[in-house]
């Protein structure tokens, strides 16, 4: 008769078990759960006050293994001391359960930050991936294998991952009787020593072979779920999803997530191949793939895909890594020729079709996994192109215009052939603590190849260092007259955290968010604090204080000179920095200054004729003055220098003011339709139409924007205006008495002058305008009353008199209005 077999220990049993082999060492706190091959629990090591993981082998996992050998299989990964690998501190036996201890990690599993459901972005996704293939590849070149990679096994700590459980299905298999399994079978009684959804064919097949590829398997399969939120065989059973990895290809990534990268899809299938030798045949090149930007940003296809023949899905992902390695190489050696006076980028640059020596910057992409980490990979985007643009003879694309070529979408030519560059600077910026890591490529326009590649891995307090030596190197292969030794200073700075902080100003201050104005000025106050010679962190600083009262309740005047006192202490402390003469011209005209304002602004554009800042403001300045010739001018040119929709709202005003209705109703709805829910589209598009007496087609487009910003004074206005215009009085008169309790709010008072008009009260209007007169509101700065919306009162004295305290010229504003052209 057969002796049933005894009942599994109770799980006060285990823990009493373990707590008996730890002793007084170590004190258990509580279970935290368990699967796969063990059950987990937390205990306190009393000599280090320290936590630590006791993972206890389950009981039919433990069954007929040889305990000594485990012992020693498990220790053997001790000696992985990786920071991306959670090592072993000691194992044991407790009364015939295997166990061993590990640090333990505060944070959660990529298992849990998956089923909150959140879908990982593409940035985090690859940081994720990078960290465990820089572990894999670590125990790789050690010759120990994971065996069981999984999101269970992937701990999320510090915006680093951590792989643990190394060796530990490699230590079971081994510790296995050779007498009951002469071949180290990684199955036994249908128990599988591996997780179904994460093992490779031929570890399903318990292939004798097998080798670390099976890890990189695992790791496809991890990308896969981190990708579209689930494994390749998900709602199958054990066995159902060990048949399809022996046979079933996976649906692809791009059909499930279609905006997926290109370059990241080819990486996660090539993984996934059923042939280990289809597969990358290491980590190492996993991190090389991982390395090349458009794994993440997608803005432009992996050349090498891009240039090689298609014989076949297997032999095309085989070719493909061949020539993504071999890319590499030719890049690297490429560097070193030009490093020992070997050819040159003459030759290079020569190669492009007849675009003059040129250079676009596609926005650097933060691979961080703490998403505040953002304003490192901007910073870098805008003071590289900005110390490019410095160099004479060199056509550098401004960053908004990279960015919106770049979202474009399209090959390598199509976006250069937009920007008008035949060359493109693409990467990824990484910070990991105190380090920072960034990946850029050269990739030359006709053919989508790198001209030159580089991965930086230094101190955060390098971060200067690392962005002079780019635009050097990017000047040297576009220029050949250039060197990769010039001296390029990219900012002025001189303190690393000064730095730093200057460059989170910077990211909060170009994203223009309310909020976010006083915590750039905070930061740009941390900046110039650090180091006072900082020039440029002045003129930003000077900016953020101008953008400040229209955002937060300060008091304006204090703001504005702040801002005048900032920007003069740019000047004063470099002269040459267009910049600071920008900043000084911005803070004048919000003051009324317009003189002094339009001088400021000349000597930018004096200094560098391509400065964005002094463009718009200058620009701004002939439309509130009337000049809608003037103006066009110089927005045509600040067009051409920013691309996209950026000055579309002053271009769609300056044609409006000149009387080309067709014009601005053109400019007005292009910019609608590329986006119908941007508030600023839909806010030029009403004040268009509102412009050339289209006021009932205007409402419903100002309603849609009142639903997503009901604060904003200027948009009550022109929805009061449209209102009352369109015989909605009643309404009209509601928004206006609204405004009326908040008199103290910016743009108020002209606001309430809009309504007036559009119920032909002119006297009240008048009296409003004057009102914003005295409170100096920030209005008379930013919008023109050359506008067709004050036709009513134009020839009204008393609206000449308001345009006389402002200081604009009374003759050009009180003009009669243009005829519209047909």
């Amino acid at each position: 008769m057969t002796t049933p077999p005894s009942p599994p220990p109770s799980a006060d049993t285990v823990a009493e078990r373990v707590q008996h082999a730890l002793g007084d060492a170590m004190h258990i706190v509580r279970e935290l759960g368990g699967g796969g091959m063990s059950r987990v629990f937390v205990a306190h090591e009393r000599a280090l006050a320290r936590n630590v993981v006791v993972k206890v082998l389950r009981e039919d996992i433990a069954e007929g293994l040889s305990r000594e050998r485990f012992r020693r299989e498990v220790l053997t990964s001790a000696n992985l001391q990786h920071p991306n690998i959670v090592g072993v501190l000691a194992a044991g036996d407790a009364d015939g359960l295997p166990y061993f201890v590990m640090p333990f990690v505060d944070g959660e599993s990529l298992r849990a930050r998956l089923a909150t459901g959140t879908a990982l972005s593409f940035a985090h996704t690859v940081s994720i991936l990078r960290d465990v293939a820089r572990a894999l590849d670590f125990a790789h070149e050690r010759g120990i294998v994971h065996r069981d990679i999984k999101p269970d096994n992937v701990l999320l700590a510090g915006g680093a991952a951590v792989v643990a459980d190394f060796g530990v299905a490699k230590a079971v298999a081994t510790a296995r009787s050779r007498r009951e399994h002469p071949h180290g079978t990684l199955t036994r009684d249908g128990i599988s020593l591996g997780t179904p959804a994460y093992m490779a064919p031929e570890q399903v097949a318990s292939d004798p072979s097998m080798d670390h590829r099976v890890d990189l398997y695992a790791l496809g399969v991890l990308a896969y779920e981190m990708l579209v939120g689930h494994p390749p065989f998900a709602e199958r059973g054990v066995t159902e999803t060990m048949q399809a990895q022996l046979v079933e290809t996976p649906v692809s990534i791009a059909r499930l997530r279609p905006t997926t990268p290109p370059a990241l899809c080819a990486l996660v299938m090539r993984c996934l191949e059923k042939d280990p030798a289809h597969r990358p045949q290491s980590a190492t090149e996993v991190l090389q793939v991982l390395d090349d930007p458009a794994v993440v940003s997608g803005a432009v296809s992996s050349a090498a895909v891009r240039s090689l023949p298609r014989p076949g899905r297997a032999a095309t992902l085989r070719v493909w890594a061949t020539g993504a390695v071999a890319l590499v190489a030719v890049a690297i050696g490429a560097v070193s020729m030009r490093a020992r006076g070997i050819g040159g980028a003459a030759t290079t640059a020569g190669s492009v079709a007849a675009l003059p020596p040129g250079v676009a910057v596609l926005p650097l992409v933060s691979v961080s996994p703490d998403s505040s980490d953002a304003y490192i990979a901007l910073g870098m985007t805008d003071e590289i192109t900005s110390a490019l643009s410095r160099m004479p003879g060199l056509r550098v694309a401004s960053r908004s215009a990279a960015a919106a070529a770049q979202a474009t979408g399209g090959s390598v030519g199509d976006v250069a052939t937009r920007l008008g560059v035949p060359f493109l600077l693409e990467g990824t910026v990484q910070r990991d603590g105190e380090r920072i890591r960034v990946a850029v490529r050269l990739v030359t326009a006709r053919d989508g190849f790198s001209a030159w590649s580089e991965v930086y891995e230094r101190p955060t307090g390098d971060l200067l260092a690392v962005q002079a030596d780019i635009a050097a190197r990017i000047a040297a292969a576009v220029r050949s007259d250039v060197t990769a030794d010039v001296a390029i200073d990219v900012t002025g700075a001189r303190d690393p955290e000064a730095y730093n902080q200057y460059l989170r100003g910077h990211y909060l201050l170009s994203r223009g968010r309310p909020g976010a104005m006083v915590e750039a000025v905070s930061a740009f106050e941390a900046a110039v604090s650090r180091d006072p010679a900082f020039a440029r962190a002045y003129a930003e600083l000077s900016q953020a204080y101008a953008a400040l009262p229209a955002s937060s309740p300060v008091e304006r005047a204090d703001a504005l000179d702040r801002a005048t006192f900032a920007a003069q202490r740019a000047v004063a402390l470099d002269s040459s920095l267009a910049a600071g003469y920008a900043a000084l011209g911005v803070a004048h005209h919000l003051q009324w200054r317009w003189s002094e304002a339009r001088t400021s602004l000349t000597r930018a554009l004096a200094i560098d004729s391509n400065d964005v800042v002094a463009l718009r403001w200058l620009a701004l300045s002939d439309l509130i003055n009337g000049d809608a010739a003037s103006a066009e001018r110089r927005l045509t040119r600040l067009s051409r220098r920013l691309g996209g929709d950026s000055v579309s709202a002053l271009q769609a005003l300056a044609q409006g003011i000149a009387g080309d209705e067709v014009g601005a109703m053109s400019t007005a709805r292009g910019a609608y339709v590329r986006d119908s829910t941007s508030s600023d589209a839909r806010l030029m598009l009403a004040t268009t139409l509102l412009r050339f007496g289209r006021a009932p087609d205007a409402i419903p487009v100002l309603e849609a924007i009142r639903g997503d910003d009901a604060i904003s004074p200027e948009v009550l206005g022109s929805l009061g205006f449209a209102l009352a215009r369109s015989g909605r009085a009643s309404e009209a008169r509601s928004i206006l008495a609204g405004l009326q309790r908040e008199t103290r709010r910016p743009g108020a008072y002209p606001a309430m002058a809009k309504v007036y008009l559009g119920l032909n009260e002119r006297d009240w209007a008048i009296d409003a305008l004057t009102w914003a007169t005295a409170a100096r509101d920030e209005f008379f700065a930013r919008e023109s009353m050359a506008s067709p919306v004050f036709d009513l009162v134009r020839s009204d004295p008393r609206f000449a008199r308001v345009v006389e305290i402002v200081g604009l010229d009374v003759q050009r504003i009180t003009a009669p209005a243009r005829p519209r052209s047909a």
